[in-house]
């Protein structure tokens, strides 16, 4: 019997991962950890994203690693079966949904406001399936060759105040984060 998990998403059916037809043209590998943290993180949160299916191919179009996950958590999956007027169109979906968000970019000091903020929540930053330690490393080595940045801790908001003025007045650029 399939574990159940809360799903968040629309879908047109749960089903049994292991029905659901790979697409023979899917680039994507998954690596084994990326499983883990995925299923950790469907455990944890429920469904929040379907696996798209072609009705004209039956192959999954969107989510083969989330199949693998609800494999490893022994579950069903949200699916949503989708309409593709060509095989064309159906891998260029495929291929854009694996390409697309590469391409996005990290804002580290958004990223590390973020860890602060769940840690002090008392949140489980693994059950997001991020390592920050070795992404913040990663970009502070990338950041270090870009800008130099100083952080300064003050007594007090008046002493911020002065401080800002007084750097922003000899041409720093200067930002007041409160943490």
């Amino acid at each position: 019997m399939a574990v159940a998990i809360r799903v968040m998403c629309e879908h047109s059916e749960l089903i049994d991962p292991k029905t659901l037809i790979d697409h023979p043209r899917n680039a994507h590998t998954h690596p084994s950890r990326q499983i883990k943290a995925l299923a950790r993180s469907i455990e944890t949160f429920g469904w929040r994203h379907p696996i798209v299916v072609s009705r004209r191919s039956g192959a999954i179009v969107a989510g083969h690693a989330r199949k693998l996950a609800a494999i490893k958590l022994n579950t069903n999956a949200p699916v949503d079966y989708q309409d593709f007027e060509t095989e064309e169109e159906e891998l260029a979906v495929l291929t854009a949904d694996n390409l697309i968000p590469e391409m996005a970019n990290f804002d580290f000091e958004v990223l590390e406001l973020n860890k602060i903020t769940l840690g002090d929540f008392g949140f489980d930053l693994e059950t997001i399936g991020f390592d920050f330690e070795s992404k913040l490393t990663e970009q502070k080595e990338i950041d270090y060759k870009r800008k130099l940045v100083l952080e300064i801790e003050c007594n007090s908001e008046q002493q911020q105040q002065q401080l800002f003025e007084q750097l922003t007045g000899d041409g720093f650029k200067c930002r007041v984060l409160k943490l």
